[in-house]
């Protein structure tokens, strides 16, 4: 597959998957060629400037002859192409031909087959009802300030108490709601069990009302909400990943077979995040609570080992009483109402940054 892209009216960062690179203005560059159609799904992403909103988007390996994104000057971005009348083969083929020497090839240097690992359970359906874009086709965008659709809901809130506040209509991700201390997570006869265990909220809520009681569907989700996380810094991504990484890693409902999924996951997911976003996009006492509650060789670490050595050696060894702190100033704070995406305190973010694991040169 063929994606076609019009050459940059300004010094960008473009990037397809993990990959980025720089682009100086009038730098020749049509695009990317050989995409491999085996992998699903790939996302082309942009950043102008240093402090530019990093936008772009996923596409599926459809049958499409090739795809197509130009820079639109008035929206000041890449946008989607549609496709020609006629011969779209044909106009494949000439376009390519015409531009092939400018085009970069898809890198070829995923030795360990990453890319796979981090969207092998996406279904381009689920993803599509997640980005709320009314446009069809392959494409779906995403970018750095997208809010989901809790914290819009938290925003028309807001602005309903200020009546001279003027509210604009925009795109949200439509994640899966998660409401830890919600009535329909903790039932009023079961609070202690469902508190301590989240089994009825997964097996019984979540999974059958927004993955179609399809546990692959929500590994889906896990693995949309955490790229998004990595290649847009997009704030309500990192907060959806926690949120499911955390309900799935306190339900006991979970088979072996399961948790063998997600522990592989999880893994891949933290070897993938730069060492630079650490401190900016992980919060360490989900991570604590979920693998490290008491040290790399609990219970917890042993039901997902590999994920559990990752995280030891990203987050210090700290002390019990350090983390039984963090876990009990998480609960109380929260409060008896719906919380969204559970408690999650970051430390001081950073500017939005750009992804540069592996650079490729046109």
């Amino acid at each position: 597959m063929n994606i076609f892209v019009d050459q940059a009216p300004c010094d960008i960062v473009v990037g397809i998957d993990r990959y980025s690179f720089t682009l100086r203005q009038g730098q020749p560059f049509h695009g990317f060629k050989a995409v491999p159609r085996h992998l699903p799904f790939h996302v082309v992403h942009f950043q102008h400037g240093e402090d530019g909103v990093r936008y772009g988007y996923w596409l599926t390996a459809t049958n499409e002859c090739y795809l197509a994104l130009s820079y639109n000057s008035e929206k000041e971005q890449y946008v989607p192409e549609e496709q020609p009348a006629g011969e779209p083969q044909l106009v494949a083929e000439n376009r390519l031909a015409a531009c092939h020497h400018l085009m970069v090839s898809y890198p070829k240097v995923d030795e360990d087959d990453m890319w796979h690992q981090l969207t092998q359970y996406m279904r381009w359906s689920d993803m599509r009802r997640w980005v709320d874009d009314s446009s069809r086709g392959p494409f779906a965008y995403v970018d750095s300030s997208v809010t989901t659709a809790e914290e819009n809901a938290m925003l028309n809130a807001a602005l309903a108490k200020a009546p001279t506040a003027a509210y604009t209509e925009q795109t949200t991700l439509r994640y899966t709601p998660i409401h830890f201390k919600s009535t329909a997570a903790i039932r009023p006869d079961h609070r202690m069990q469902d508190y301590l265990d989240r089994s009825f909220y997964l097996d019984h809520v979540i999974l059958p009302q927004y993955h179609g009681n399809s546990f692959v569907s929500l590994l889906g989700e896990i693995q949309f909400a955490f790229l998004n996380t990595m290649l847009f810094c997009n704030y309500g991504s990192s907060l959806q990943w926690h949120a499911l990484v955390e309900l799935v890693c306190t339900a006991s409902c979970v088979t072996a077979a399961q948790i063998a999924q997600l522990d592989t996951l999880l893994a891949a997911q933290l070897d993938a995040l730069p060492a630079e976003y650490h401190d900016s996009l992980l919060n360490e006492q989900v991570w604590q609570r979920c693998l490290l509650a008491s040290g790399p060789e609990s219970a917890a670490a042993a039901r997902l080992p590999q994920a559990a050595r990752r995280a030891a050696s990203i987050f210090p060894d700290d002390s019990g009483s350090d983390i039984a702190s963090a876990h009990s100033l998480s609960d109380s704070e929260e409060s008896d109402g719906p919380a969204v995406a559970g408690k999650v305190n970051y430390r001081a973010r950073t500017a939005t940054p750009v992804h540069h694991e592996t650079s490729i040169h046109p």
